[in-house]
């Protein structure tokens, strides 16, 4: 705006300087000049103000401008964080799934490694078993043939040791059986007591439980022990009273009661 004020002035000054030449007719241009120049002052006042206005537009809109790319930055770095942890979270449900994984893997292997122990030792159980029967019926064989043999004091020798070696064995009501009936043979009566009472007490369902109470009378009364001998018959009567048993036991206890 000063570009336009300044040749407004020099007009001005050349025609006040030229006032007196002039005839009184300039005084209308002077006046219409006079005029244009307040003119021209009052929209340079308007422009500056206008100027003012703006620059303070402008300001305002710069402070909203930096607050909006604070804000964007604020966003940006949020986001980014979000993007690192979400990033950390992934790695490690990656690395948790591989752990879960492997550990799966080796307690599936360890799993099969201890079934394949347990089939082994179950095999390996169940052979020693079947060994270990045999060894007890080759045992119990050897002591009863030596007892069909008449070898009494072999036989008698090798019930004791099965017994000894399998006391709840397969074979064990029958030895005392058999080891009672070598002593018998050998003349031991009282010796062979124990022997059969051991059969009759432990053996109840054994299927030389009714002969065993024959036998153990018998005992007592070669033993010269003969009331031992009556209740023992009796006892046998009373439990199978319809078994042939029984009735070989009423004989001898007549026998008993005659004598």
């Amino acid at each position: 705006m000063a570009a336009f004020f300044v040749p407004a002035l020099i007009a001005l000054m050349l025609l006040s300087g030229c006032a007196g030449k002039e005839d009184v007719n300039n005084q209308d241009q002077k006046d219409l000049v006079m005029e244009s120049l307040q003119e021209l002052q009052k929209n340079q006042t308007s422009t500056q103000e206008r100027l003012s206005l703006l620059d303070a537009r402008v300001l305002e809109l710069e402070k909203t401008v930096a607050k909006q790319d604070a804000s964007i930055e604020a966003m940006t770095a949020t986001l980014t964080s979000l993007k690192s942890k979400k990033r950390h979270q992934k790695s490690k449900a990656v690395v948790r799934h591989k752990a879960s994984k492997k550990r799966d893997a080796s307690k599936k292997a360890l799993t099969a490694k201890i079934d394949r122990l347990q089939t082994k030792i179950q095999q390996t159980a169940s052979k020693a078993a079947v060994d270990e029967a045999d060894k007890e019926k080759e045992s119990y064989t050897a002591a009863y043939l030596a007892l069909k043999s008449g070898r009494y004091d072999e036989a008698a020798d090798a019930f004791k040791a099965f017994l000894d070696d399998y006391p709840k064995g397969e074979y064990a009501d029958q030895a005392y059986y058999w080891l009672g009936e070598s002593l018998l043979a050998k003349g031991e009566f009282l010796a062979s007591v124990p022997v059969f009472q051991s059969l009759v007490k432990n053996y109840p369902k054994s299927s030389k439980y009714q002969a065993g109470l024959l036998k153990l009378a018998l005992a007592y009364q070669e033993g010269k022990r003969t009331g031992d001998a009556k209740a023992v018959l009796q006892r046998l009567i009373d439990e199978y009273p319809e078994s042939k048993a029984a009735e070989r036991a009423r004989v001898r206890l007549l026998e008993l009661k005659a004598g």
